[in-house]
Formats: C-alpha cells, sequence, structure tokens
C-alpha cells in the first residue's frame, strides 16, 4: 500500500492485540463505528460523475460549528493485513488527512500499527493544525486501548456500550414474542440472547445483525442461531434485509427486503469498483428490529 502522504505531521502508536488477526480485522475495518467511538460527528456523503469515468465521493459534516468537505479517496484494504484512508480537503486549514492501520501476526496475538497524518493547508497554520492533531490521535489512542483490552478478556465488548433507552411497552412487545416463540420449541438461550440484544445493543449494531458473526460472540450454534432469527422475522420481532456488498470495503451498495428485488450491480463510490450479485462472494442477509418492536438511527461517520 501506498505511503498515503509524503511530508506534513504524523502521529504514530504501536499496539499489541491477544488475539489473531483474523479476529482483530473486523473491529479494526468497521470504520464507521470507529469513527463515532472516536467523536465524529455524522457525514453526509454526495457521489457525481468523475470525468475520468466511475464516481467521485464527497463528504460533510460540521464540527464545532464549522463546515467541513472533502473528497475521500478511494480506499485501500488488504484483508487480514492493512487498510487505508485517505481524504482531500476543500477548505479549510488541513489540506489532507490519511489513517493507515496495519497488522502483523506475533506469537499468538498481532502487531497493530496507527499512523495519523495531517498535511497544513499553509504554514501559517500548522500550529493549529498539530494541536488537532494530537486531539484526534488521542482519541484513537483510547479507541485502540479498548480494543487491546477486549482482545485481552478485560471487557466483554470491543466499543464501549451506549446508553438505551427502552419502554415498557417496548419490553412487552419483546416479550409477547418471546413466550411465542417458546411454545414453539425455538432455543431458548439463542432466544433469550437475541431479545437481549435487541433490547439493550446500540443501534449501529442492530442495524446489522449477522447471526454467524453472532453466533461465535455469544458462544452458541451458528446455525441454530439462524434459525432463530428466521423464527424471530417470522414472528415479527425482526426483518431480514438483502445487500450487495462491495468486494473492497465490504459496505452496502444495494440493500432490499427480498433477494428477488436486490439489483444485480452496483458500484462502489469509496473503492470506485464495480460489484455484480455473485451470491457467493458479494450477497449478504442480515437482520435488524421491527421498527414496530424498536426503530434503530444509523448514520455514516
Amino acid at each position: 500500500m501506498n505511503d498515503p502522504l509524503s511530508h506534513g505531521l504524523r502521529f504514530e502508536s504501536d499496539w499489541y492485540f491477544a488475539a489473531p488477526p483474523e479476529r482483530v480485522w473486523p473491529v479494526l475495518a468497521d470504520t464507521n463505528r470507529l469513527n463515532e467511538v472516536i467523536g465524529n460527528p455524522p457525514v453526509r456523503y454526495t457521489d457525481a460523475p468523475d470525468p475520468r469515468g466511475g464516481l467521485r465521493r464527497q463528504g460533510c459534516y460540521t464540527l464545532n460549528g464549522i463546515p467541513l468537505r472533502w473528497e475521500e479517496l478511494p480506499y485501500e484494504w488488504i484483508e487480514g493485513k492493512e487498510l487505508g484512508v485517505r481524504r482531500r480537503y476543500l477548505g479549510g486549514p488541513n489540506k489532507t488527512f490519511a489513517l493507515y492501520v496495519s497488522l502483523t501476526p506475533e506469537h499468538s496475538g498481532t502487531r497493530v500499527r496507527l499512523r495519523l497524518e495531517f498535511e497544513p493547508r499553509h504554514p501559517a497554520v500548522r500550529p493549529l493544525v498539530k494541536i488537532v492533531g494530537r486531539g484526534v490521535a488521542r482519541s484513537f489512542e483510547r479507541a485502540f486501548q479498548r480494543f487491546a483490552d477486549y482482545f485481552a478478556g478485560k471487557v466483554a465488548e470491543p466499543y464501549a456500550p451506549a446508553a438505551v433507552s427502552v419502554t415498557e411497552v417496548q419490553r412487552a412487545r419483546v416479550r409477547a414474542v418471546q413466550d411465542r416463540l417458546i411454545k414453539l420449541g425455538v432455543s431458548s438461550f439463542g432466544l433469550e440472547a437475541l431479545v437481549a440484544h435487541v433490547l439493550t445493543g446500540p443501534d449501529t449494531e442492530l442495524s446489522k445483525m449477522r447471526p454467524f458473526e453472532l453466533a461465535k460472540r455469544w458462544g452458541t450454534d451458528r446455525r441454530e442461531l439462524l434459525k432463530v432469527f428466521l423464527h424471530a422475522t417470522k414472528a415479527g420481532l425482526l426483518e431480514l434485509k438483502w445487500d450487495l456488498l462491495c468486494p473492497g470495503c465490504r459496505g452496502a451498495q444495494s440493500s432490499n427486503d427480498t433477494l428477488a428485488g436486490l439489483a444485480g450491480k452496483a458500484h462502489c463510490a469509496a473503492c470506485n469498483i464495480d460489484t455484480t450479485g455473485d451470491f457467493g462472494q458479494s450477497v449478504e442477509l442480515s437482520f435488524r428490529p421491527n421498527p414496530a418492536i424498536r426503530r434503530v438511527d444509523v448514520h455514516d461517520y
């Protein structure tokens, strides 16, 4: 992967996570969740045709009352090994920003190197960019310390749980569905775990629940848990969704409630590549709570 910046301000840190790269990668590659945790505001993305082909993606948000806009350059990924994110700002004191993370197997764990780079727009604003950069670096380091604690078994989740407000009406609806499913003989352990997750999980996780991924986290059989999810969908606790994923960043480029309605191809502006509906490689089934049970509010970060 190319060095994102040739000059500018650089902040680096080195970490050891007590888990192999295949466990570490899904946590670090969830850049949307990571950006939320470090305190970035929600982003609004717009895509426009690129005269050279494909699409150009621009992002913007308001930070401390100041609107910022940038061009999001195509992501660079090697699954399980490294990722790079680059932004070219269209105004303000910062000209470019780059995030670079690399993973290297070490003993039974993973050596992770984090690098943040900022290029000031003008030498006069370098002190300001340096102060901002240090603050951003500290936010990332707090998140990475949490990851280290998670892989060391000191905390139960890689991200600190967010406060969730659930009404008694919502709880009553969930318990009613749960009682019906228990009477049908649905696995009690998987159902209990799912109900707790729906009631207390963060919106970011609930918007895209993957049964096999959760089965590994909860220590249960993945096929049995998939059956629980399907029964829960039929009973009105969940909704299912089909996504056409980018083969690079694995982000959803097209979504539909039915497989038949899913687009056969799409373009990922972030990676500047096309994807087709290869069921085994690019199509994913996920679940989310029924809005009548709990409405989730998810943003891009």
